[in-house]
């Protein structure tokens, strides 16, 4: 029997460590803001650094990841697609830029608002709702309200900013790609929420069947605009960020965080059975591309 899989295994894997050539535009995608504390959030500075520079991937996304990507590109035009059959599309793929900061990106979709006549952005995402404490995060439960993905509300944020002259309101648009249910695709609405000269997001979505709101006050217009100008600092000296996250914590580490709630359960009780093979380090570097090597290499 020819083995079929194998051969597209191969294929998937074939040079996907290899470095390829990147314009120096920063990415909303990948996108970085700095909290009221100086904490990044989102993707690290030094992570965009290695990706602009064109370094190593000693940790590249694995053939699952890479066809959960293939999917989320089809997923995409089915949803668009639909908006078309029910008249809510305007338009789709089209470019997001700020140029004083060397942003750029492309917007997912723009729908027609019937009530309002209004235009609004949108960003087109998939998850995995078979994954537990994946889809529990993103929905929410009786007693914790739904919430979507830090990476994502960056992006939308970040892109609402850039168009905040002519679009009031962003959605986010969550598809379950394992189809558990309909009613496990979600949406949320992103609106700018200005505050002490500050503009944050207004995240606005279904709790418990209702209407469910709140402000995300660790992301903010200027806690982005001052990673952007960091990072740009950095490129323009040739020197790279110091590193924001840790690759693996130390045993000591591992009880305090896990004591204070900050490791779940299921993750501790894989790292006691076996240390070695089940090590626990900051979220952010165990999905960098960078990680297991290249990170370090730089230290």
């Amino acid at each position: 029997m020819i083995d079929v899989f194998g051969s597209i295994r191969n294929n998937l894997e074939e040079n996907r460590r290899i470095p390829t050539r990147t314009l120096l535009n920063l990415n909303p995608s990948s996108q970085v803001c700095y909290d009221a504390n100086d904490k990044q959030l989102g993707s690290c500075l030094r992570q965009v650094w290695l990706e602009k520079t064109d370094q190593i991937k000693t940790n590249p996304i694995g053939v699952s990841a890479m066809m959960a990507g293939f999917s989320g590109n089809w997923w995409e035009d089915w949803f668009i697609d639909k908006l078309k059959e029910v008249g809510l599309y305007y338009t789709h793929s089209f470019s997001l830029t700020d140029v004083n900061r060397l942003v750029k990106g492309i917007g997912d979709v723009v729908i027609k608002n019937p009530t309002t006549g209004l235009l609004e952005l949108g960003e087109i995402k998939t998850y995995d709702g078979s994954n537990y404490y994946g889809a529990t995060a993103l929905l929410g439960n009786t007693k914790t309200p739904p919430k979507p993905k830090d990476k994502h509300l960056l992006q939308t944020f970040r892109y609402s900013l850039i168009k905040k002259d002519e679009f009031a309101i962003n959605n986010l648009f969550y598809i379950d790609r394992a189809c558990g249910s309909f009613n496990r695709n979600k949406q949320f609405k992103i609106e700018l929420f200005e505050s002490n000269n500050n503009l944050y997001p207004k995240i606005s979505t279904i709790w418990n069947n209702q209407h469910y709101e709140y402000v995300d006050t660790r992301i903010s217009d200027q806690g982005i605009y001052k990673a952007e100008e960091t990072l740009l600092g950095y490129f323009s000296t040739n020197s790279i960020p110091p590193p924001e996250f840790t690759e693996t914590f130390t045993s000591e580490e591992i009880n305090i965080k896990f004591s204070a709630k900050e490791i779940p359960q299921y993750i501790y009780d894989k790292y006691m059975k076996d240390p070695e093979n089940n090590p626990i380090g900051d979220m952010a570097c165990k999905y960098c591309a960078f990680s297991k090597g290249t990170c370090r290499d730089w230290s």
